[in-house]
């Protein structure tokens, strides 16, 4: 089922931006006046790309509680990323931006799926799993970014994907990044370095806690080196 929420929602991105952001607007702005349309453009595009990702993320609460949307944040989403999507094969997307849109539209999903199981920051039975979830997809991500994992799908969705989730998890869920191994969060650090994320990084480990201390005072060292 989860699978094919998914599915529904990357549709629902494109149908958004194929509707909201003329291509040729992307492809040859020709004035200050097409640029400033296609920005307005883009953010209504946002709005509506956040709502369909808590219409998808209520779906699978309503469907399969905390379980399924265990599955889909420890199981589903990771099989997804590794796997070669034909859709994104043949398709025609300027600079990447329906690619970028639909994963900021996965992190989005994901983050309010996990809201919904666990709460933001609550300490109740639904969330004694919580750090063990989180740990496995953060060091999926983490082995990624380490090219220790394949990919098969678009690189600008993975990459608006890992810094929209981790954009997320320090504005809105810091309680979550606490619960994770700080071995977890320094390697996703430094793999958001490789990307230019130095701000990111620094914040996630920021945020960790006293256990990451050292790991962002290390960062700090390595960084102005």
């Amino acid at each position: 089922m989860t699978e094919e929420i998914v599915s529904l929602l990357l549709q629902s991105v494109k149908d958004i931006v194929s509707t909201d952001i003329p291509i040729e607007n992307l492809k040859r702005p020709k004035s200050g006046m097409v640029i400033r349309y296609g920005e307005v453009s883009l953010s209504l595009a946002m709005t509506r790309i956040k709502l369909a990702a808590s219409l998808g993320a209520s779906l699978v609460w309503i469907t399969g509680g905390l379980n399924l949307i265990q599955t889909l944040i420890k199981e589903t989403l990771p099989c997804w990323f590794i796997s070669v999507h034909r859709s994104d094969l043949n398709k025609v997307d300027s600079g990447g931006m329906i690619g970028m849109l639909k994963g900021y539209a996965l992190a989005h999903f994901t983050v309010l799926s996990g809201a919904f199981a666990w709460g933001v920051d609550s300490v109740s039975s639904a969330s004694k799993k919580r750090p063990v979830i989180l740990e496995a997809h953060l060091g999926f991500m983490a082995r990624a970014l380490d090219c220790k994992t394949s990919l098969g799908c678009d690189r600008a969705t993975w990459r608006a994907y890992v810094s929209g989730f981790v954009s997320l998890m320090v504005s809105c869920t810091p309680k979550w990044v606490r619960e994770v191994d700080v071995e977890i969060l320094r390697s996703l650090s430094r793999g958001l370095r490789k990307w230019d994320e130095e701000e990111l990084a620094l914040a996630l480990l920021g945020i960790g806690g006293v256990s990451s201390m050292g790991a962002a005072a290390e960062f700090i060292v390595e960084s102005s080196v």
